[in-house]
C-alpha cells in the first residue's frame, strides 16, 4: 500500500483553503476519479467515516470496516468503487482524520 502524507487535506490546518472550512476534502487519493472525498468537521463525535460526492451524488462510508452507511443518487455499481477505493486508501483517510479531529 502506498503511504501518501495528510498534507494532501485540504483545510486551513495544512495547504491553502480552497473550500469550506468545515469540509475539508482530502486530494490525490489513489484513483480517485471524479469524486472528491471530505469530512465533514461537526461529524467528529461520529465513528470515523467519509463522505465522497460527484456532480449531484453522495454517500458516506465508515472506514471501521469499510461500509456504506448511506446513499444518495450513486448507482450500485459506483458504489462499488468507491468502496474499493476507500478500502485500497483506508490507512491514508484514518490518518487524515485523526488528524483533522484531534
Amino acid at each position: 500500500m502506498q503511504h501518501l502524507s495528510t498534507s494532501f487535506i485540504s483545510s486551513s490546518k495544512q495547504i491553502p483553503h480552497t473550500g469550506d472550512n468545515d469540509m475539508p476534502t482530502i486530494r490525490d487519493i489513489p484513483g480517485q476519479g471524479p469524486y472528491t472525498f471530505y469530512f465533514v468537521s461537526k461529524d467528529g463525535e461520529e465513528p470515523p467515516h467519509i463522505h465522497v460526492r460527484r456532480n449531484s451524488c453522495s454517500a458516506k462510508f465508515w472506514l471501521r470496516p469499510v461500509k456504506l452507511q448511506k446513499s444518495r443518487k450513486f448507482p450500485s455499481h459506483e458504489l462499488r468503487r468507491i468502496k474499493k477505493i476507500i478500502g485500497e486508501n483506508r490507512q491514508i483517510i484514518l490518518e487524515a482524520w485523526d488528524e483533522h479531529f484531534s
